[in-house]
C-alpha cells in the first residue's frame, strides 16, 4: 500500500509543482522586458498581459509579474491551475482555466502584452520555421504600441530572415521591431514589437 501511495505521489501535479518550484530555474524574460521598456518601445507598468499555457507559472511568469499592470493566466489543465495559483497570492493575477488558442481566436479584448510559451511538443508549428500557426490571432489581440513573445525551437534561428518575413506578412500592425532571446538549446524567444494599426490589412 505505501509503495502505491509514493507511485501516486510522485505522478501527482503537486509533487511537480513543490519539485518546480524547490528547483526553479530563472529564465531571460527579465531581460526582454527591461530591454522593451527601456528602449521605450513599450511601457511595463501600464501593461496589461495575455499569459497563453501558463502552467504552474513558475518559469517566466515569476521573471515579470511585479514589472507589469496585471496578466490574464490560461492554463488548460484544471489540476495545475489550482497549484499555480498558490504562487501567485499576492500579485495582480487573474486565472482562466481554458484553451488560450480558442480564447484568442475569439476575444474582443486588446492586450498590451501576448506571450506565447507554448510547449515544444504541441503541433502548432510551421515545420520550417517554427512560428505557430495562431501568430495571426495573437496579432489581433494586441493593442497599438504594443507587443507579443512566443518560442521556437532554437535550431529555427537558422531561418530568422524567413521568421522576420513571415511576422511582417502575417501582422496586421506596424513592425517597429524584431529580436530574438536565447532561452536555452532548446528554446528561442522571438520578440515583435508593434505600432499602429495597418489599415491596408483590415479589410
Amino acid at each position: 500500500m505505501l509503495l502505491q501511495y509514493m507511485k501516486e505521489l510522485l505522478k501527482s501535479q503537486g509533487y511537480k509543482f513543490l519539485t518546480l518550484k524547490m528547483n526553479r530555474i530563472h529564465t531571460p524574460m527579465k531581460q526582454v522586458m527591461m530591454r522593451l521598456n527601456y528602449s521605450g518601445l513599450i511601457e511595463l507598468d501600464k501593461c496589461n498581459v495575455l499569459e497563453m499555457f501558463g502552467f504552474f507559472g513558475l518559469w517566466h511568469t515569476k521573471d515579470y509579474v511585479k514589472y507589469v499592470k496585471h496578466i490574464d493566466f490560461f492554463e488548460i489543465d484544471k489540476k495545475i491551475i489550482r497549484y499555480a495559483k498558490l504562487g501567485f497570492r499576492n500579485d495582480n493575477v487573474d486565472f482562466y482555466c481554458g484553451d488560450s488558442i480558442q480564447y484568442i481566436g475569439n476575444t474582443d479584448k486588446k492586450y498590451d502584452l501576448v506571450i506565447a510559451d507554448s510547449p515544444i511538443c504541441l503541433d502548432v508549428y510551421d515545420k520550417e520555421t517554427g512560428i505557430p500557426n495562431f501568430l495571426g490571432d495573437m496579432f489581433r489581440v494586441s493593442a497599438e504600441n504594443g507587443a507579443l513573445i512566443f518560442n521556437i525551437k532554437t535550431k529555427h534561428l537558422t531561418k530568422y530572415k524567413k521568421i522576420r518575413e513571415k511576422i511582417q506578412l502575417t501582422s496586421t500592425k506596424e513592425v517597429k521591431d524584431i529580436f530574438f532571446v536565447v532561452r536555452n538549446k532548446k528554446i528561442t524567444y522571438v520578440v515583435v514589437a508593434l505600432g499602429a494599426s495597418l489599415c491596408n490589412k483590415q479589410e
